[in-house]
């Protein structure tokens, strides 16, 4: 699966579970954006407003956690 990080939190991303529901590019297009690859950078947005995005994923494709 996938990992994006930076210092403070990582997000890994399953595209067989995505049912691609646009909600994280909507949200927080700083840190999710399809026309740049990596398509994700962490480092885009708080980590609180990471978290709250991928944390509304509905497919749960999109997950975190926080650097030690």
């Amino acid at each position: 699966m996938p990992e994006y990080s930076s210092d403070q939190i990582t997000v890994t991303y399953d595209p067989e579970v995505c049912v691609h529901a646009g909600n994280c590019v909507t949200q927080l297009p700083a840190v999710f954006d399809l026309k740049k690859d990596p398509w994700i950078d962490p480092s885009g947005a708080t980590v609180d407003e990471v978290e709250a995005t991928v944390n509304a994923c509905p497919s749960g494709a999109l997950k975190s956690h926080r650097a030690s």
